[in-house]
């Protein structure tokens, strides 16, 4: 399974290093932020948010946009048995998956931990111009039977979604299908 979410990742990573390189005057993954610095926080769960490239000169934010991904590997459903969870992968962007959660009176504290761990305060970007970090998490949708969100993973590693499953096993989710 690491497999397959490493090359779902590398779809997506790679694009957004590219168009890094090629945007001049480019600042990758930046935090939104409040006129005294401090990280904007919005919705339900007072999460930030990340745009992909910000294009910046003279200290002046030009311009903004996404990184959308051009191409969606194709894969059969995966099932597996995770911790206590039962896992269904789909077919899924990196930036810009659905993450439902199965269970009742789910905790939300998990997520918010998770999300804020990856999601880092500091800016430092690697050779790439990549953080490493998760951009976005959307507030809760109520579904029949659990809690729906939109998730952009970033340039997080692989490890990220790891422990973003482990924060749904302590949220009390029974089943999570992640998809897009």
């Amino acid at each position: 399974m690491s497999e397959l979410l490493e090359r779902i990742r590398t779809l997506y990573v790679e694009q957004l290093a590219r168009a890094l390189a090629e945007t001049e005057h480019a600042q990758g993954e930046v935090a939104l932020r409040h006129g005294t610095g401090e990280i904007g926080r919005e919705g339900a769960l007072d999460l930030g948010m990340r745009i992909d490239v910000v294009v910046v000169q003279d200290g002046e934010a030009l311009r903004q946009f996404h990184v959308a991904s051009s191409t969606r590997m194709q894969f059969e459903p995966v099932s597996v048995q995770y911790d206590t969870i039962q896992l269904e992968l789909r077919p899924f962007a990196w930036d810009g998956a659905t993450l439902q959660l199965t269970g009742q009176s789910l905790d939300l504290q998990p997520l918010v931990t998770w999300f804020t761990q990856w999601f880092g305060d500091e800016d430092a970007a690697g050779e790439d111009g990549l953080k490493g970090v998760v951009h976005f998490l959307s507030d809760p949708v109520e579904e029949p039977d659990g809690l729906s969100f939109e998730v952009d993973l970033g340039s997080a590693p692989v490890q990220a979604l790891v422990t973003l499953l482990d924060a749904a096993v302590s949220s009390g989710a029974t089943r999570v299908v992640i998809e897009g």
